[in-house]
């Protein structure tokens, strides 16, 4: 009898094993394909940022690593990009098809004249994806 229950015991431990490892590799596949999607959205929301610094700063150079003291900042959110025609509020459309993101962005110039706003400055900016479930944070420069 106690060999019984012994091994239904071990049978059930098992059981409950091999379903949790079906359960965790299900939910990997899931985070990741979820995690393309916000990968997708940051990428046409990044796209649609650099058309407007373009736009706004011609002459300037974008810098990824800009790290200077002096800078001047200004912000805005998705809705700005979408308004001005830079993305379409169809892209922001979140995993479960029904929610939209929002993205919020800084932008950060660097002048080397102060004064002069036409050269030698370089343009720096940080996107933040809000989602239903998934929420990115600034990392800010200052």
């Amino acid at each position: 009898m106690k060999k019984r229950i012994v091994l239904l015991v071990i049978g059930v431990i098992v059981i409950f094993i091999f379903l949790g490892l079906i359960l965790y590799i299900n939910f990997s596949k899931i985070n990741k394909v979820n995690q393309k999607r916000y990968d997708e959205i940051k990428e046409i929301i990044q796209n649609g940022v650099e058309k407007n610094i373009r736009a706004m700063y011609p002459n300037c150079l974008i810098d990824r690593n800009l790290q200077k003291d002096n800078l001047q900042g200004t912000h805005y959110d998705s809705s700005f990009l979408i308004n001005n025609g830079y993305i379409k509020k169809e892209d922001l459309l979140d995993v479960d098809q029904k929610s939209f993101c929002k993205a919020k962005v800084n932008i950060y110039v660097y002048y080397e004249n102060p004064l002069d706003h036409q050269k030698d400055c370089q343009v720096n900016y940080k996107i933040s994806l809000e989602c239903k479930h998934y929420k990115d944070e600034f990392n800010d420069i200052k």
